[in-house]
């Protein structure tokens, strides 16, 4: 394993998933300097963390305390010792190296959403939670339902609203494909559809409080394993129902 990704796995392990999703498309390079530091034959030295341009503008964003909480978690994975790198500093900088382009980790390029995406993406969430990483796991859930929705719209040749609320294309999705509910339709299935919009509601509710997308605050929940896979199953089920309709008006 890379030191990149030890330091990842420091901080998933302290919570801070948002932190390490940053440096998923990262390289780290260790630049030792001639000077003596406090430790016996310890050198000076600064780590360098290299990511995509986005990623690196982001990284160069963060806060005084997610800087302290990466420098941190760099420190776990090089400490302070004798005979050895003593860093005092973490910079960070633009790599073009990488074998992706700018993009978010959490945003895949892709032309047309299909059913293996919906089971791709939803299975990468579901190996999210096997490893203790639920905010990534939701990202990536909220990520597929929007995705999908987008989709959904821009099969009717209309543009998707870039307000970034994911029930404002909810709306869209349902005025385009005609999902109200109506005397007309059986009972159970206005039932359904009601549930669904509860469902979307609160996929958009839990990317704002609970996800790694916005970061840390008061209002923050505490998420266990099995909200987290109830919350990645809903998001497959609405977006595997809403690629269901839009191929029924194909």
């Amino acid at each position: 394993m890379d030191n990149i990704q030890k330091i990842r796995r420091v901080l998933i392990s302290r919570n801070h998933a948002n932190l390490a999703d940053l440096l998923i498309h990262s390289e780290g390079e260790l630049s030792e300097s001639s000077t003596y530091g406090h430790y016996l034959f310890s050198t000076i030295s600064t780590y360098f963390i290299k990511s995509p341009p986005k990623e690196t503008d982001l990284l160069n964003a963060l806060s005084a305390v997610d800087k302290k909480r990466i420098f941190d978690a760099v420190i776990s994975v090089y400490p302070y010792r004798d005979h050895a790198p003593e860093i005092v500093n973490v910079e960070y900088q633009i790599s073009f190296d990488s074998d992706v382009e700018d993009l978010s980790p959490e945003t895949p390029a892709i032309k047309e959403v299909s059913r293996d995406y919906i089971v791709s993406l939803s299975n990468r969430a579901l190996n999210d939670i096997e490893n203790g990483d639920y905010d990534s796991a939701i990202t990536k859930s909220r990520t597929l339902v929007e995705e999908v929705f987008c989709f959904a719209i821009e099969q009717q040749n209309q543009k998707p609203n870039d307000n970034g609320k994911i029930d404002d294309l909810y709306k869209q999705v349902k005025k385009l494909y005609s999902m109200h509910q109506d005397a007309e339709t059986d009972v159970r299935i206005n039932n359904l559809l009601s549930g669904l919009n509860k469902i979307v509601d609160s996929i958009s509710q839990m990317r704002n409080k609970g996800s790694d997308a916005h970061g840390l605050g008061n209002r923050r929940i505490n998420i266990k394993d099995y909200h987290a896979r109830l919350f990645v199953n809903s998001s497959r089920i609405v977006a595997d129902f809403i690629l269901a309709v839009v191929e029924n008006r194909k």
